[in-house]
């Protein structure tokens, strides 16, 4: 079975307890495990996005809003988070 239908299949919201900002860096070190894993740069964008706008649903955070903190929303390319 190829990897990226299994990754972008399953999505887990894994809360760390912390805060909005812990569980955003787990959404992107989520993307770069898929990458690491196989998966190509639009597969784990997807699946970075969607856990993003996910967690913003169930901190019901509106996404336009600014995160000044966060520094904005992180949808840039999966290549700036290897960065």
């Amino acid at each position: 079975m190829p990897l990226g239908p299994k990754f972008v299949s399953q999505l887990e919201l894994d809360l760390s307890g912390q805060g909005l900002y812990k569980d955003l860096l787990n959404s992107t070190s989520k993307c770069i495990e898929m990458i690491d894993k196989g998966c190509n740069f639009s597969e784990s964008w997807f699946k970075k996005v969607l856990v993003q706008f996910s967690l913003f649903d169930f901190y019901n955070i509106r996404p336009n809003n600014h995160i000044l903190h966060l520094g904005g929303l992180s949808v840039g390319h999966p290549v700036c988070d290897l960065l």
